[in-house]
């Protein structure tokens, strides 16, 4: 067990990995999905498209 301590790189990715499990179960339990899907995007969107699109010319 003191070895286990001794070498973070040994337990630091499983308690990262149970700490993003408990973030996404806890957004699913708290939080209620949208009732209808939103229509627009909106400009952040908008300008990631066409940004992205201007680049494939």
């Amino acid at each position: 067990m003191i070895t286990l301590i001794k070498r973070p790189s040994a337990w630091i990715p499983f308690v990262l990995s149970l700490g993003i499990i408990a973030m996404l179960a806890g957004f699913l339990i708290f939080t209620d999905a949208p009732s209808e899907p939103a229509h627009d995007e909106g400009v952040a969107a908008h300008l990631f498209q066409y940004g992205s699109s201007s680049k494939r010319c």
